[in-house]
């Protein structure tokens, strides 16, 4: 299971996906967050209601960082969607640009 930065990115921009917060998909709303688009592309057959399979397991093992295609850490995602407000367009931006990570990376680690 792997996804590149641009597919998670494209994905983000292609309007197939409707923003949502604080889970990773809400069936009752259709809504899904960053990371649950993240989930949809990297297998969409893997939900039941609004678990991914993998989500249990990814959280305990840390694989989230692990599937995440950028430098950045999973929580940092969550936190712009979920806190900051960031729209799915900006968060593709963040994705796509080194200089947005490089910048994110140093306020998260100081």
């Amino acid at each position: 299971m792997t996804v590149d930065t641009h597919e998670w990115a494209a994905a983000l921009r292609s309007g197939k996906y409707t923003q949502g917060d604080m889970q990773l998909y809400k069936p009752r709303e259709d809504t899904y967050c960053c990371l649950g688009v993240l989930a949809d592309l990297l297998d969409p057959t893997a939900w039941v209601g609004d678990q991914w399979m993998y989500d249990d397991i990814a959280h305990t093992t840390g694989l989230y960082d692990e599937y995440v295609p950028s430098d950045l850490p999973m929580g940092v995602f969550s936190t712009m969607n979920d806190v900051w407000g960031f729209t799915f367009e900006q968060m593709a931006d963040v994705i796509e640009s080194p200089v947005a990570v490089e910048y994110i990376n140093t306020e998260f680690t100081q």
